[in-house]
């Protein structure tokens, strides 16, 4: 039994930070032993987990810690259920299979970057050119021209090497024990298998007549996650520029329209900005996204422009001091630069 603030714990529990990205703090995006900056939240799990040597996992499909909330005292009721359920080693060992699986899928690059020694399967997505030479041999793959490319290739299951193991081991434990969690078919030919051990990372093309290295397989996975980092970075939304100059230098150095067109937006900025103060502000608080829908049509330059001219004006603004009694922050009037 350990004590954890007032809470009497008959299970050991695990604390963890989770971090947010930079684009939004309050979205999880990875799992640390201490977070400081981009906190998103801190969890209590009812088991470890294997954070490796950068400190850090990322977070996925399967691990996310996303699945609802709990009590603190239903918490405590699920540590003592699950200390209770693994009262055997083969059960202990199951659960840390089904995380060190969880763990590899969500952080593909640890099986080419770490030093722990790990392993997983990889199984053709026939969705790819890879169905072109499903379960044919090196051989024939060969003879027909082709080539074996990674990514054509999905993260079946992933899990961490034992002391003896090698790759018929696993191979042969996967086979006649399908751990949980695991999805693909049993593993043949055309399957490839990576063993990473004390950082030396190979795969291994499981052939007829033996495993064939595939020198090659690790680069282009390697490759494919890159890719899909990039897709899931959104693309920068670009802005009407914001014309700073007076229309008197605009006439002169025909750029009249230019001044148009950017003091038109900066009103309907303004009028944008004063709508969501109005829609956001319950007369003591100002809601924490309420700008998030301006931000998004005009820009932080173009919002930030208007705000820096009104607190620059208006000198009874709330940035400069305290309202006057009885006066409505939500009324107040935005200044507009260039407006007439």
């Amino acid at each position: 039994m350990r004590e954890i603030g007032t809470l009497i714990c008959w299970a050991t529990l695990y604390r963890y930070d989770l971090r947010g990205s930079d684009d939004d703090p309050g979205n999880p995006v990875a799992v640390e032993y201490h977070v400081g900056v981009n906190h998103a939240g801190t969890i209590l799990s009812s088991f470890y987990l294997p954070i490796p040597e950068r400190r850090y996992l990322n977070l996925g499909e399967e691990l996310n810690f996303t699945g609802g909330m709990v009590t603190i005292e239903q918490l405590k009721q699920s540590a003592i259920a699950l200390n209770e359920s693994l009262n055997t080693k083969e059960k202990k060992r199951k659960l840390e299979e089904r995380i060190q699986n969880v763990v590899i899928h969500s952080n593909e690059e640890l099986l080419y970057t770490g030093t722990d020694d790990c392993y997983a399967l990889f199984q053709i997505n026939e969705d790819t050119k890879g169905r072109d030479y499903f379960l044919l041999s090196m051989e024939t793959i060969k003879e027909d021209g082709l080539e074996v490319n990674g990514a054509d290739y999905s993260l079946i299951y992933g899990g961490r090497l034992k002391l003896g193991d090698n790759l018929e081991s696993v191979r042969t434990e996967i086979t006649f024990s399908l751990p949980e969690g695991y999805t693909g078919h049993y593993p043949t030919i055309g399957d490839v298998m990576v063993m990473n051990r004390k950082g030396k990372v190979t795969a291994y093309f499981l052939d007829d007549y033996g495993p064939v290295e595939l020198p090659g397989f690790i680069e282009q996975r390697k490759h494919v996650l890159e890719e899909e980092a990039k897709r899931q970075i959104p693309e920068e939304k670009t802005y009407p520029p914001l014309y700073m100059h007076t229309i008197t230098y605009a006439m002169e150095h025909g750029r009249a329209d230019d001044y148009l067109e950017s003091k038109k937006l900066n009103l309907d900025c303004k009028n944008a900005i004063e709508d969501a103060i109005r829609e956001n502000f319950d007369g003591m608080h100002l809601a924490y996204d309420a700008a998030k829908g301006v931000l998004e049509e005009y820009g932080a330059e173009r919002v930030a422009f208007i705000l820096a001219n009104t607190v620059q004006h208006d000198r009874t603004g709330v940035c400069l001091k305290r309202p006057e009694p009885g006066r409505d922050r939500g009324n107040r009037t935005l200044l507009c630069p260039g407006a007439d």
